[in-house]
């Protein structure tokens, strides 16, 4: 028994020893078959370094020409103001006397009337009063749009209307302007607009001349004042200055020769008096 154990542990040996020569002719037999060997992967090259990819800056679209800049431009905002009323759709800053005027709305000329039935009644005196009641102790916002003339053509805001020329349009008291008028129109104006209008709400109740066409029609019908004529030269004195009088005994001034005396008449014989 104690010679048979280390004879079991060679022959164990042994048969690891085989099993390694048999797997390794069978690989060599396999390659010499024509199989593809294992595939092996190729180095890896270093990795690179990562760079974010190019993005345009925002200032810059890129329908804009290379070379050029742009910024884009805030609304201007004006500061919080009191305001003098001038008709119904412009006022003025009492403080520095900036006109402005409601963008995008028209309102009756101060002197425009409008027909209920047969009862005319002042469409432009009424805007006027809305206008300030709604401004009148209260502080006023406005946003730039535009500039026409003298006039900044703005969108306002107060304690009571987030937009005043909205609240206008739906009560009634103003019009929206067409599109040859304000080209760029609002489509809640027009909304607020036509809903007054389907109410017979302030000026769709009655029958009025819109805004711009009884301007126009006015402006037509006025006479041009001419310019007054020269003054006509006098024929008495043709030259300029105050004309000499004659009072008294002052004596004739002859053209030619020294003074004559009052007593002489011309064309008398002279006598001696006594």
């Amino acid at each position: 028994m104690p010679l048979r154990r280390p004879l079991r542990h060679r022959e164990l040996t042994i048969a690891a020893i085989a099993s390694l020569l048999v797997c390794w002719q069978a690989d060599v037999h396999a390659q010499s078959d024509g199989f593809p060997k294992p595939l092996a992967f190729p180095p890896q090259p270093p990795p690179k370094p990562v760079t974010p990819p190019h993005r345009a800056s925002p200032e810059v679209p890129a329908s804009v020409s290379p070379g050029t800049r742009y910024e884009p431009q805030a609304q201007a905002q004006t500061k919080p103001m009191r305001v003098e009323v001038i008709d119904g759709s412009r006022f003025r800053d009492i403080e520095n006397g900036t006109v402005y005027r409601l963008w995008g709305v028209d309102v009756c000329a101060p002197d425009q009337t409008a027909l209920l039935g047969r009862q005319p009644w002042p469409c432009g005196t009424m805007a006027r009063a809305w206008l300030v009641n709604e401004t009148l102790g209260k502080w006023v916002s406005c946003v730039l749009l535009d500039k026409q003339g003298n006039e900044l053509a703005v969108r306002c805001s107060s304690s009571t209307h987030q937009d005043i020329a909205l609240a206008m349009l739906k009560e009634g008291v103003a019009v929206a302007l067409p599109p040859d008028h304000e080209p760029k129109q609002v489509k809640v104006y027009l909304a607020a607009q036509d809903a007054a209008r389907k109410a017979f709400r302030g000026l769709w109740g009655s029958a009025f001349d819109m805004p711009w066409a009884y301007r126009s029609q006015l402006a037509a019908v006025e006479p041009k004042a001419d310019p007054p004529p020269p003054p006509a030269p006098d024929p008495v004195n043709p030259t300029d200055g105050p004309t000499p009088s004659i009072t008294g005994d002052q004596p004739i001034q002859n053209e030619k020769g020294p003074p004559k005396s009052p007593g002489l008449v011309r064309g008398q014989p002279n006598e001696e008096r006594r």
